[in-house]
């Protein structure tokens, strides 16, 4: 008798665990999937991936990679004495021009590392403006969803989550 209620127990335990399973990666009741399904949907195809993928890699070999510093609280392109910099807290890079410098910073922004660059400065001038746009408009959807969570972490990991998804396609 007692061996058989033991048996029964754990069959509904067991089935329980299955059920449950299903609503993983949830925290303080938001489910972080979930989320960033619903977010990818409003933003649409027209991710920071699909613009490196169709406008950028199209210029193939008049590219050159450069590496981005770690990305903090306070990212800033400035003109110092020598010419153009982007800083990220304390770390920073010397840029080429004004351009590359804004290009650069919306990809630091976007958490990337390493980023290739057109060499042809006139196109670079020309796709910044399109880039910074779309980053811009990315930026509000994102924040209109997450203004309500109050968790810094959990926060924070939404938004990893969701730019891993929208830099897709970038190295």
């Amino acid at each position: 008798m007692l061996y058989e209620e033991l048996v029964d127990l754990t069959k509904a335990r067991l089935m329980r665990s299955k059920s449950v399973s299903k609503r993983r990666r949830t925290k303080e009741g938001i489910d972080i999937d979930l989320l960033t399904k619903t977010v990818m949907e409003k933003i649409g195809g027209e991710t920071l991936g699909k613009f490196y993928q169709e406008k950028i890699l199209n210029q193939e070999e008049a590219l050159y990679s450069r590496t981005l510093p770690e990305p903090t609280d306070e990212i800033k392109a400035e003109r110092d004495l020598y010419g153009w910099r982007l800083y990220s807290g304390r770390r920073s890079i010397e840029c080429k021009s004004e351009s590359e410098a804004r290009y650069l910073k919306v990809w630091l922004e976007a958490g990337v590392e390493k980023i290739k660059v057109p060499r042809d400065e006139n196109y670079l001038e020309n796709i910044v403006s399109e880039l910074k746009a779309k980053k811009k408009r990315i930026d509000k959807t994102i924040n209109s969803y997450l203004d309500s969570i109050l968790d810094i972490k959990l926060r924070n990991r939404i938004l990893h989550n969701l730019w891993q998804h929208l830099t897709e396609g970038v190295p």
